[in-house]
């Protein structure tokens, strides 16, 4: 497909690759590679009432957050794909939004199996976009961006999101990092990598918060790296780059768990 332009990508088990982004710039495309680099299967998702691409109607005519957001799409919907990890089944899960934009985009995180067939499919009554999955013992971590209706122009939070193993929502959690407008513009955030520990969550967006494991808030800090790791079940290590007047440089830094 050459209209398709990917979002991101996950190494499988058996050595090839999965990659999930978008198809004519408004559907959600998968496509699974070999370890040789051969296409085992591709998948397009689109929101779109009329469209062929539609999830089948069982798997959502029941949840009345899909049910009530595709009967209303028409033919221009935008929809992302922009995460996809294998799970311990040796299925898939993704997360993205439907009809992408501020006024409309919706939350989703559909299950897919080992050959890319549909297991389940939620969606979230909230003004949202998955950026990244995380699987658990108890079920999935989902992380992105939200937007409260009230301020649909200029701002948005991170948001951290528990589901259950068939995709029941479990508990919310919202992070303001950017307070305020910031040069008199849109404050914007949103949540971009999820990491665990055995007692704590950790998130990373245009700021860093640690929570326990309801998704409270434990601390956090501002301006951290492009990517971080946990050493030692809970200090971390952030990696990334300073930028200045013609010339930039990469740092690591060490933080303890206590931040």
């Amino acid at each position: 497909d050459s209209t398709f332009r990917p979002n991101g990508h996950n190494f499988t088990t058996d050595n090839g690759i999965v990659i999930i982004g978008n198809s004519y710039g408004k559907d959600i495309y998968i496509v699974k590679y070999s370890a040789a680099g051969i296409i085992e299967w591709t998948k397009r998702i689109g929101s779109d009432y009329e469209s062929e691409y539609l999830p089948p109607d069982e798997l959502w005519l029941s949840d009345s957050s899909c049910a009530e957001f595709f009967y209303q799409q028409g033919s221009n919907a935008i929809d992302y794909g922009h995460e996809i990890i294998q799970t311990s089944d040796n299925g898939y899960i993704i997360t993205g939004c439907f009809e992408c934009r501020y006024i409309r985009s919706d939350l989703y995180v559909i299950k897919l199996d080992e050959n890319g067939n549909y297991e389940w499919i939620k969606c979230f009554p909230f003004i949202a976009s998955g950026m990244s999955i995380l699987e658990i013992d108890d079920g999935y971590l989902v992380t992105g961006v939200i937007v409260d209706p009230e301020y649909i122009s200029d701002y948005s939070d991170a948001f951290l999101l528990k589901i259950s193993k068939e995709g029941e929502q479990i508990w919310l959690k919202t992070f303001d990092f950017v307070q305020g407008n910031v040069g008199g513009g849109a404050a914007l955030d949103w949540g971009r990598e999820i990491q665990e520990s055995s007692d704590n969550y950790f998130l990373r967006g245009r700021g860093f918060v640690k929570t326990d494991l309801e998704g409270n808030e434990i601390w956090r800090m501002d301006g951290v790296g492009n990517s971080f790791d946990i050493v030692n079940d809970e200090d971390v290590v952030f990696t990334g780059t300073n930028w200045e007047v013609n010339f930039s440089s990469l740092y690591i830094s060490y933080y303890s768990s206590e931040g």
